[in-house]
């Protein structure tokens, strides 16, 4: 179960506690949202860890969401905090496709799932 990051009590569900206990204490809505992340994930979530995972290593969304185990929405909440650039559906679409590319040639041997003999013989 999750924990406030302010207070230490536990929340239930999508709880607006973070937000009323961080007002209570001064600290921005932004701020105690990237702060209960940081919680949540048990070390501080830096520009520069997400810029070496993001950018450098082109790591996914997806990718992001699975190593640091937190939503989608909190990693591009996170990401436009630190106003990073998201990649658009074009920059997506071109990595995808290299990873494809990568898993057939290193599970089939081949570029293509066109070139595999069992396809080419269901098309005759």
């Amino acid at each position: 179960m999750t924990t406030c990051f302010n207070c230490g009590r536990e929340l239930k569900g999508n709880s607006r506690h973070v937000v009323v206990c961080a007002g209570n204490k001064n600290i921005s809505k932004e701020n105690a949202r990237i702060l209960q992340i940081n919680h949540k994930v048990g070390f501080e979530i830096t520009k520069e860890y997400l810029d070496s995972l993001y950018i450098k290593e082109e790591k996914s969304l997806p990718e992001l969401s699975e190593i640091l185990k937190i939503s989608f929405k909190e990693i591009t909440h996170v990401l436009d905090y630190y106003k990073i650039p998201r990649r658009n559906q074009k920059g997506a679409g071109k990595k995808r496709a290299i990873k494809a590319k990568a898993t057939l040639q290193e599970k089939f041997g081949v570029d293509n799932v066109s070139q595999l003999k069992s396809v080419k013989e269901k098309n005759i």
